[in-house]
Parts: C-alpha cells; sequence; structure tokens
C-alpha cells in the first residue's frame, strides 16, 4: 500500500482533503517517493491541491517536500498555486456537480458536432455549465455570513441528499422508465468509468446521455435566461417529475426518457397522466410512429391538451441551430 501511494504521488495529480496533510507519517512517505522525482516548477495545473480556506505550516512543508530544489524562491506562488480556498465537504459536493456536468458535456459534443459544428457544441456546453452554476448557489443558505455554523451546515446536508436523490431518480427514470425506492441515499453515478472510457462499452448509451446532455443545456439556458424558474423532483413524490419549470402561466413536470421502452414503463407504473398538459416529456430517441388512423404529430403539442413530448434526436436533426432547436422545446412544452 505504501509503495503504491508513493508511486500515485509522484505520477498523478493530487488533491488533498481533510486532514492529511497535517500527518507527519505521510510527510515521510512523500519525501520518500520524491527524493529524485521531486515535482517541476512552474506546473500547469499544480501537481498537488489542498482543499483549504488558506495554508497552516505544515502545508508549506508538504510543498517543500513535493517541490524539492524549486520550492525555494517560488514559495509563494507555489502556495498561492496549491490553495483551493474551499473545505473537503464543499469540495466534494462541488467534484460530484463538476464530474455530472463534465460527463455530460464529453457526451454531447460527438452528438451535435457533425450537424451544428464546434460553436453549437461550445454553446450547449456553456449552458450545461451555467445549470451547473445555478444549481450550486444553492448550496449554502442565502446569507450564510448571517446564520451560524450548525444551521449552515445542515443547510449544506441536505442539499447534498437533495442531489443524490434527484440525480438517482432522473437516472432511473431515463434508463428505465422507473421510480427508484424514495430516498434510498445511494448515489448513483452517471457511468462507472470515466466518460471516455464509458464510451468504449458498446452497451453504454453514450448518445442517449449525450442528448440528455443537451436537453439539459435547453434547461439551462431557460434558466439563466428568466424564461422558467426550475425546482427538483423526489423520489417520494414520482408524479410531480424529475424537474418542474415554471412560468408565470404554467408549472410544468418533465419527466426525461432515453427511449420508447422507458416511456412505455413510465406510462405503465402511472407515473404521469398522457392527458395531463402540464406534463412534458422528453425522449432522447426519436419518437416511434404512432400506428392510428388519425396520427398525430410525433413530438410537440397537438390541438387537443394533453402531455407535451419533445424527442431531443428528431429535434437534433430537424433544425439548423441550438436557437431553433431550443424554440421547439419551448414550444413542446408549452414554456
Amino acid at each position: 500500500m505504501r509503495k503504491h501511494l508513493e508511486v500515485l504521488y509522484t505520477d498523478r495529480l493530487t488533491l488533498m482533503l481533510g486532514l492529511s496533510a497535517q500527518d507527519a507519517n505521510l510527510h515521510t512517505v512523500f519525501a520518500g517517493a520524491i527524493q529524485d522525482l521531486a515535482r517541476p516548477w512552474p506546473a500547469s495545473p499544480p501537481p498537488v491541491v489542498l482543499s483549504e480556506e488558506q495554508l497552516e505550516a505544515y502545508h508549506r512543508n508538504l510543498l517543500k517536500i513535493t517541490y524539492g530544489l524549486s520550492y525555494q524562491g517560488n514559495a509563494a506562488a507555489i502556495a498561492q498555486s496549491a490553495l483551493l480556498g474551499a473545505y473537503g465537504k464543499p469540495t466534494l459536493l462541488a467534484l460530484v456537480l463538476a464530474s455530472l456536468t463534465e460527463k455530460l458535456s464529453f457526451w454531447v459534443q460527438p452528438e451535435v458536432q457533425e450537424t451544428w459544428g464546434d460553436a453549437a457544441v461550445q454553446q450547449l456546453q456553456d449552458d450545461l455549465r451555467s445549470l451547473r452554476d445555478l444549481v450550486a448557489i444553492h448550496a449554502d443558505p442565502a446569507h450564510p455570513e448571517a446564520v451560524e455554523s450548525e444551521e449552515r451546515l445542515g443547510h449544506q446536508r441536505a442539499f447534498a441528499a437533495r442531489i443524490v436523490d434527484v440525480v438517482n431518480l432522473a437516472l432511473a427514470v431515463f434508463r428505465t422508465g422507473q421510480i427508484p425506492a424514495p430516498r434510498s441515499g445511494r448515489y448513483e453515478p452517471l457511468s462507472a468509468r470515466p466518460a471516455a472510457q464509458a464510451v468504449l462499452d458498446p452497451d453504454f448509451p453514450a448518445r442517449q446521455f449525450g442528448r440528455l446532455g443537451v436537453a439539459l443545456s435547453l434547461v439551462g439556458r431557460g434558466l439563466a435566461s428568466g424564461q422558467w424558474s426550475a425546482s427538483t423532483g423526489d423520489s417520494s413524490l414520482p408524479q410531480d417529475g424529475v424537474l418542474r419549470l415554471a412560468t408565470s402561466e404554467r408549472n410544468t413536470r418533465v419527466f426525461f426518457v432515453k427511449d420508447s421502452a422507458a416511456l412505455t414503463q413510465l406510462e405503465v407504473d402511472g407515473s404521469f397522466d398522457a392527458g395531463d398538459p402540464d406534463v412534458l416529456i422528453v425522449m432522447a430517441d426519436e419518437e416511434p410512429p404512432v400506428q392510428t388512423r388519425s396520427p398525430r404529430g410525433r413530438f410537440g403539442r397537438g390541438g387537443k391538451p394533453g402531455a407535451g413530448r419533445f424527442s431531443v434526436a428528431s429535434g437534433v436533426a430537424g433544425t439548423a441551430s441550438p436557437d431553433e432547436l431550443y424554440e421547439a422545446f419551448k414550444l413542446a412544452g408549452g414554456l
């Protein structure tokens, strides 16, 4: 274990959280590991980052060990590069939000690049990151400086629990159309492997997740522009949707599904009413043609009141830009 830790510290970028940097034994291990492999300076990104709001003497000692001779004369710059500015708990929560966003952004690119080009990919990725930032704002109370530490920690714990619950709800509905057990507390990742490795698995639905990323970027765009407000669903209230988008005229419950099989399961389980005009079903794949004597539109809203449907695959294929897709999304949801 010690040898493995030494190899990792000299070979990988390192983020240190909690009290690890105070451990004298770890200092000894790292000193031995970098005897002949001291980290170079300058370096971008910095090889060691400390999840702290300020650096103490033991942090500076760790950095001196890590950079060896390069530390002399560069101590201030190295310290500045290593200081993250946040403690472990908010850092871990930020990593969860960043991981979700960056994976979806990665899968968005191959889904739309060939159709719309690099500028459109960048726009959608920017809107996804905007959504991430708007979510992260709620990790702290509105006025954190005005509340006691325990109240702030309670707010952060409740926020983290809500993130876990809505991610589990969204992924279960998206993949299978089934509502997960309420508030299970177990976090379900988008993929068990990094985004670039996950796509190598032929059974992994990378294209559908890319389309989910496109749909969420549209949500983020409307939220950032003030077109609607948003609130998350709750696994204990499945008929409220994965997400709710509210305008001055409508409060729309949104469900995201991968394909027609997931949609059928969602409907069979009674999770939504197909005749409810305040429901929007967002499907990653194209919706199969409906075999009826009087066919209705494949997505969007027709003359009769009923749930709106929006196919991301059909929308991307049938529009010329993210701007046109955004307008189609608003029309389908009556937003």
